[in-house]
């Protein structure tokens, strides 16, 4: 997403309070498969959300209903079974934190 939007601000190691109350506030939000994006539910503000998926998704199933979805995957099935693979479960390493900073040709359906 940082390749293809700008004003991408992404935050990691800071208060929790802080990062619910910036995501409550956002209009527009990115996520993977983290827990965190349950949050958003009770977002009022929330009108476009990013999702990123490990496997192509049906299109039409994925965009329906509000906030807006943007849903993206990794275009190429080697690096994305390669992602899949080393980053399933999370356990924060060099390597998974080289993955996720990696630029991989991606498909997005909206």
């Amino acid at each position: 997403l940082l390749q293809q939007e700008v004003n991408v601000t992404v935050r990691f190691n800071k208060k929790l309070v802080d990062d619910l109350h910036i995501l409550l506030c956002a209009s527009e939000v990115a996520v993977s498969r983290g827990t965190f994006q349950a949050v958003l539910r009770v977002s009022q503000k929330l009108r476009i959300k990013h999702n990123f998926n490990d496997v192509p998704t049906n299109c039409s199933a994925a965009v329906s209903g509000k906030p807006k979805e943007k849903v993206y995957w990794i275009a190429d099935p080697q690096p994305r079974n390669q992602f899949r693979s080393e980053n399933g479960e999370w356990k924060n390493t060099g390597q998974q934190r080289q993955n996720m900073n990696s630029y991989f040709r991606m498909v997005s359906c909206e």
